[in-house]
């Protein structure tokens, strides 16, 4: 049988769309598979990387008229690309079976897809329930059916809603049909019923397409083919797990059968999220990971790591673990003093035992602070703190863009240096993170000079740019460490910075970071390394003088081989590396 997988998105989602196409494309068993887009407002230059993997593009409408549509079109113009699933046919006329993946989907494994494709060409529609033992909703909501049932008399009406009571609800990310299948006309029917009864500011009304997609489902029970959840593994309700011996994301629950296909979903998107690392079944490490495409060919690249230290079936060594009496704060003689830690009440030292990244060096006996909410991740200490907060005093007044602030540490250092900041980070978008991060900046007394933006770099760095006319003079880089996204926000940023600039990275002792400051370099810009304990790096243009630093002289300092090539930005009476090359006068 034809079959055709679909997906839709605009500019803003393509990296997930990305995603989805990639992990498509790895599989010589879906290599036939036809695989069609609509676009709802992409950039040329996505098209023809669309075009490049040989995606179907299609453009992408309302489809469907209804009162209030104006309405939708001007607060909440993004809800079109729900209303497109109805008519696939249409969009793509040909086909034996449409099979639909939201674009914030990826293919982890082939069977997933050919299941899902194979159950709908026997007859009907094959969708996945929103059901799994792991599951948050049901372990620890135990009012979620109720939720469901109001929802569905808010879009259908009660009557129709009583039909649906008590059922488990099938999600409309993942499904594929027959061209023929009758659900297709139900689907728009109620769809269109929903659409004359919602409106944009309800925020219920955003689940107006799934209730109508479910209440077909109602309509032709018996052709109805339901799949297990590693179909359509829901990542809201559940972080998966990790398998170090197949380097494959799992269910968290035994026998933890390898996932098909991972579904990001909005509230989780591309944020870091912690996920556990099991070997032969059991728990064995924490890791923090986004659960991407890329994030799980990240995990696979640093398996012998995470092998080594479950064979050594032990934590770090306790002499690369300081006790907190033996750990101290340093600052730089040199640098201008700030104090900004009583604007962080949730800021505390860190075990570094809970740490599972691989390349923090847990030898150096500075602090590492961490918030007490989020224990894994840790914060800039309180020289690399210094450091940046120096290196922004030389742009007061001027604009300045930072790519991942976490809990905002790195944040405020930067505005109470004096410049005008925008931030942009995926996980402002969790409300507590962003609400965390503005009760900071408001003790700071700098909210005035900090705009916030939940968006994942690089996208979102020229997409600001471009709606708000932005170009900077100062740019700090300290978002997703891993693959290329440190190089492609560097390249990303190089492009908007003022003639007289500085960008600015930590944690280049993560090879992937250094790639960033490396290409930076090689285009001409001047660069420089802080030996600290993840250590710092600038590069920069024109009428910038970055602060010199000096090391902890208790410190016994390396070097990564990594970085052997870069200067350091030591004081002349400094004590310097001897794996290091001479820094510049």
């Amino acid at each position: 049988m034809k079959s055709i997988i679909a997906t839709g998105c605009d500019g803003n989602y393509f990296h997930f769309a990305e995603g989805l196409v990639r992990s498509l494309r790895q599989w010589p068993q879906l290599a036939g598979l036809t695989v069609g887009l609509l676009d709802f407002g992409l950039e040329e230059r996505q098209r023809q990387w669309l075009a490049e993997q040989r995606v179907d593009v299609r453009p992408g409408g309302w489809d469907f008229e209804f009162a209030k549509r104006e309405a939708w079109e001007a607060t909440k113009p993004w809800f079109k690309a729900y209303l497109c699933r109805p008519h696939l046919r249409k969009h793509f006329p040909g086909f034996d079976v449409y099979g639909w993946l939201d674009a914030d989907t990826w293919v982890q494994r082939p069977e997933a897809v050919e299941l899902l494709l194979a159950c709908a060409g026997r007859g009907g529609l094959a969708a996945v329930p929103e059901v799994d033992r792991s599951y948050a909703k049901f372990v620890n909501t135990p009012l979620a059916w109720e939720f469901e049932s109001k929802v569905a008399s808010h879009c259908l009406g009660p009557e129709l809603a009583a039909s649906m009571r008590m059922l488990p609800q099938f999600n409309a990310g993942v499904f594929a049909m027959r061209h023929d299948a009758p659900h297709w006309e139900h689907y728009r029917e109620y769809l269109q019923i929903a659409l004359e009864r919602v409106d944009p500011a309800d925020s219920l009304s955003r689940l107006a397409e799934q209730v109508a997609f479910n209440a077909a489902i109602t309509r032709h029970d018996s052709l109805t083919h339901r799949l297990p959840s590693t179909v359509n593994w829901m990542s809201l309700y559940a972080a998966p797990a990790f398998d170090v011996g197949s380097g494959l994301f799992v269910e968290p629950s035994p026998p933890h059968q390898p996932i098909g296909i991972i579904h990001l979903t909005t509230d989780v998107g591309a944020e870091p999220v912690p996920v556990t690392g099991i070997d032969s079944g059991e728990s064995c490490l924490t890791i923090r990971t986004p659960l991407t495409f890329a994030g799980l060919a990240n995990l696979q690249r640093s398996l012998p790591q995470m092998r080594a230290l479950i064979a050594e079936k032990r934590s770090p060594p306790a002499s690369d673990v300081p006790p907190a009496q033996q750990q101290s704060d340093y600052v730089s003689p040199g640098l201008e003093r700030i104090d900004a830690a009583g604007y962080f009440p949730q800021r505390i030292i860190g075990d570094r035992a809970g740490c599972s990244w691989p390349y923090l060096r847990r030898e150096v006996p500075h602090h590492w602070y961490v918030d007490r909410r989020s224990p894994k991740t840790g914060f800039l200490n309180v020289d690399e703190s210094h450091i940046l907060y120096n290196l922004a005093t030389e742009f007061r007044g001027r604009r300045a863009l930072e790519i991942g602030c976490w809990m905002g540490w790195s944040a405020c250092h930067l505005a109470l240096a004096g410049v005008v900041l925008d931030v942009i980070d995926p996980v402002l978008a969790n409300p507590q993170v962003r609400g965390a991060v503005s009760e900071s900046i408001v003790a700071a007394g700098v909210h005035d000079s900090v705009v916030l933006i939940a968006g994942e770099s690089p996208y979102a760095v020229g997409e600001f740019a471009r709606s708000e006319g932005r170009r900077w003079s100062l740019c700090f880089i300290d978002g997703n460490r891993d693959g290329e996204a440190p190089l492609l926000d560097a390249q990303a940023c190089e492009l908007l910075m003022e003639p007289d600039a500085a960008i600015v990275f930590h944690d280049l002792v993560a090879p992937d970071v250094a790639a960033g400051l490396a290409y930076l370099r090689d285009r001409g810009w001047q660069t420089r390394i802080y030996q600290t304990m993840q250590i710092m790096g600038v590069a920069w243009r024109g009428a910038v003088t970055p602060p010199r630093h000096t090391p902890d002289p208790a410190v016994a300092w390396t070097l990564p081989d990594h970085l052997a090539g870069f200067q350091l930005a030591e004081r002349a009476d400094a004590p310097v590396d001897p794996r290091a090359p001479e820094a510049s006068p």
